[in-house]
């Protein structure tokens, strides 16, 4: 290989380690895909901090100015169809002074000035996530709930928190460096912070034993492990009592922000009536949940059941009314056992007093019937799930709202 004038070949080689980046981007879009997300998060995890060095090869790449630019002393337009008088000299002068050899001065490196601000910014995010991870935590209890779901009750001084946002935890005793995000699942009116854990992976297994949930009881509060927590985040859901009724609507995994929200409601909505604390305008709630398998969500349904409980006991039995689709996981058989116990009080499936339907809801009769019942009323609409079904609840918010009837005002969660 030849060498040039005051080149460094170990410059080039370190120039040239901006060719690798390319293969970076590739290995974090692979590991992003939800099934390596729910399944195997340490590989995302580590994958995404990929990053690092991603930053560090694209600072080494221009640090010697491979990139060049040619100065201005050779006219491109002009020396375009004279080749052949590019530098040619006669008697010691140009032939066309205006095309001399093209020379080629090195820029100036720029990219700390793209970069320099978000790597500050990073670096700050870990020094304040460094500094929280040594602040006390306690879980004050551990709930087992049905299909592998465990529920940690915690408290921290100084913790603040929406209904909707989610914190990251970490416990040391299984790995120092490995941050789980986890969606909150209490309400800013209780006296501690709790969260859902389903036990799906190496992780989640190891937390469920260290808390004691494969034994008959958990472990006594004071010899729970460690935890760092790191948070609350995410935009809390704020718009909700600006309506006077409310449409939830959670699809699968996207279920879980709303055991938050519909117990701040709830608990917004009685301080208010009772108390006169607030100024609450909701009247009522509708919330749909559609799901492929209640089995990894029973908690849930005990949450519904906890809630129709208090309605009941405060007279309030009409403030939320609750639908649960179940759209696959039943055959002709489990369809005869549920016509058997269609008399009984409450459902077969959940134990709610409200009966669980079988398919996909029919969103055109759904939006229709809840104009009829609400006319001249601002009705919120609150989604959290697959994109195609957000997309749908758009075009039926739009297509039944009408400048004489019922509004429905759209609203995408993202947690």
């Amino acid at each position: 290989m030849g060498v040039l004038k005051n080149e460094v070949p170990s410059w080039i080689a370190l120039s040239s380690l901006g060719d690798y980046n390319h293969s970076h981007p590739i290995v974090i879009v692979f590991s992003a895909t939800e099934f390596i997300r729910r399944s195997y998060f340490e590989i995302f995890w580590f994958t995404h901090h990929i990053f690092v060095i991603f930053f560090a090869f694209v600072l080494v790449h221009g640090l010697r100015g491979v990139v060049r630019s040619q100065d201005a002393s050779h006219d491109v337009l002009y020396c375009g169809d004279k080749f052949s008088d590019w530098g040619r000299v006669e008697n010691g002068v140009l032939v066309e002074p205006k095309c001399p050899l093209p020379e080629f001065q090195s820029n100036t490196p720029s990219t700390y000035f793209w970069i320099i601000g978000p790597i500050v910014l990073y670096i700050i995010e870990r020094l304040i996530r460094f500094a929280r991870s040594f602040q006390k935590v306690t879980i004050s209890k551990a709930v087992k709930h049905p299909s592998k779901v465990i529920e940690l009750q915690m408290q921290k001084d100084g913790f603040s928190m929406e209904a909707g946002q989610y914190i990251f935890i970490k416990c040391p005793s299984i790995s120092r460096t490995e941050w789980h995000p986890f969606t909150l699942t209490s309400s800013p009116e209780e006296d501690y912070f709790s969260v859902h854990i389903r036990i799906v992976g190496d992780w989640t297994e190891a937390l469920a034993k260290a808390v004691g949930a494969d034994e008959q009881e958990f472990q006594d509060p004071s010899k729970m492990p460690l935890l760092a927590v790191d948070g609350p985040f995410g935009t809390a859901s704020e718009d909700w009592d600006q309506y006077e009724v409310d449409i939830l609507v959670g699809a699968g995994i996207g279920v879980t922000p709303f055991a938050s929200i519909m117990k701040h409601m709830w608990y917004t909505y009685i301080q208010s009536k009772e108390n006169n604390v607030g100024n609450c305008k909701l009247k009522k709630v509708y919330f749909y949940w559609i799901c492929p398998d209640t089995n990894a969500f029973e908690w849930f349904s005990d949450l519904l059941g906890h809630l129709e409980d208090q309605m009941d006991e405060k007279n309030c039995a009409d403030f939320l009314t609750h639908k649960i689709f179940l759209t696959r996981g039943w055959d002709t058989n489990f369809a005869r056992n549920v016509a058997l116990h269609e008399e009984e009080e409450v459902d077969v499936v959940t134990g709610l007093q409200q009966k669980t339907n079988y398919g996909r809801p029919n969103w055109d009769q759904i939006f229709s019937k809840t104009s009829e019942d609400h006319p001249k009323t601002s009705i919120g609409v609150f989604f959290c799930g697959p994109a195609v079904l957000s997309d749908t609840l758009h075009a039926m918010s739009n297509k039944h709202s009408s400048a004489d009837g019922a509004k429905f005002v759209y609203n995408k969660e993202n947690f």
